[in-house]
């Protein structure tokens, strides 16, 4: 999606590409998603979630509120990690750039530049990149199970199905039982995989006992 006539006032990308954010307390701000995901402008202005250019918008909730917002962490492709070419695991460099689905890397065997899309990249080694989840659409629910996709190559555009499978969590109520966590003995690194933290129910159980 190309919201024409709207620049990120942050990274400057125009058009501005996917979802649109317009910030409800400033006249005329707008971010692209890597932006606000990144906290770029004030964290606690309100912005409105603008899918498309004729979409009215759906308010989202303050970002500097991460107990009530929440966020994540995603790994993959992204900017500044290590790839590798799929039909060359021996060459390998660090993405520069994303633009255009186009993904352009600098190689470290001879410093050259060269786009590729990325089933034509492997990820060797990752950079983790913060978004929130709940201020995202779920694809499928928002789109009513369609997509517009635009073929370039033959000027013409073709509405694709999309089925996904999602969990809808159901409704969690605050309480203000106490809650015991039991954090296992997590190495000293930095991967947020090897992180576990289990809440254990039984323990209210025994407790009421």
């Amino acid at each position: 999606v190309k919201h024409f006539n709207v620049t990120c006032d942050e990274c400057y990308t125009y058009p501005l590409r996917g979802i649109r954010w317009k910030c409800l307390h400033c006249d005329s701000y707008n971010l692209c998603t890597v932006c606000y995901m990144a906290d770029e402008h004030n964290v606690s202005h309100i912005f409105s979630r603008i899918l498309s250019e004729d979409s009215k918008g759906e308010e989202m909730p303050a970002r500097f509120d991460v107990k009530l917002t929440g966020y994540a962490f995603a790994f993959g492709i992204q900017e500044n990690a290590e790839v590798s070419l799929r039909k060359n695991n021996r060459k390998r460099g660090v993405v520069q750039t994303i633009r255009d689905d186009k993904i352009n890397v600098q190689w470290s065997a001879n410093h050259e530049q060269s786009q590729h899309n990325i089933l034509e990249l492997q990820c060797e080694s990752t950079v983790a990149r913060q978004f929130y989840p709940d201020h995202l659409p779920i694809l499928g629910k928002d789109t009513l199970g369609y997509l517009d996709v635009d073929f370039s190559e033959n000027k013409i555009k073709q509405k694709i199905q999309v089925n996904i499978r999602y969990r809808i969590e159901k409704e969690q109520k605050r309480s203000y039982k106490p809650v015991l966590y039991l954090i296992f003995a997590n190495n000293q690194d930095t991967d947020h995989k090897k992180d576990r933290c289990s809440l254990i129910d039984e323990v209210f159980e025994y407790s009421s006992r």
